[in-house]
C-alpha cells in the first residue's frame, strides 16, 4: 500500500492536477488519432495486396500460404485498430470525468471522492 501511495504522490506531486490530466488525455486522443490513420492507410495496402494475389497466376500452394499470412496480419491490424477506437472512449470518459472530480475534490472528503469513483 505504501508503494501505491508513494507513486501517487511521485506522479501527481502530492495533488492531483486536472489541467495536466486534461492536456495529457488530449495529447493521447491526438496521437491515437493519428496512430488510427496511419494503420486505416496500412490495411488498405494489405487488402490491394490480397487482391493482387488473388488475380496473379502463381503457384497454388505458395498462393495459398501467402494468403494465410497476410490474411492473419490484416485480422490483427483490424483488431488494432478497433483497440484503439476503445482507448479512445476511455480517454474521452476520462476527460469527461475531470470536472466531477475537480469539483469534488474541492467541497468533499477522501472518503466522498472515493465513492463517486466508485
Amino acid at each position: 500500500m505504501k508503494l501505491i501511495e508513494n507513486f501517487r504522490l511521485r506522479l501527481f506531486n502530492g495533488a492531483f492536477d486536472s489541467s495536466k490530466c486534461d492536456k495529457t488525455t488530449v495529447l493521447a486522443v491526438d496521437r491515437i488519432r493519428k496512430l488510427r490513420k496511419r494503420k486505416e492507410e496500412d490495411i488498405v495496402k494489405m487488402r490491394n495486396k490480397i487482391s493482387a494475389l488473388l488475380q496473379c497466376g502463381q503457384d497454388q500452394l505458395i498462393k495459398l500460404a501467402l494468403l494465410v499470412f497476410l490474411i492473419k496480419d490484416l485480422i490483427r491490424e483490424e483488431h488494432i485498430l478497433e483497440a484503439y477506437v476503445l482507448i479512445k472512449g476511455f480517454y474521452n470518459l476520462v476527460r469527461g470525468s475531470l470536472s466531477v472530480i475537480q469539483l469534488s475534490n474541492r467541497n468533499s472528503t477522501d472518503e466522498e471522492l472515493k465513492k463517486i469513483i466508485q
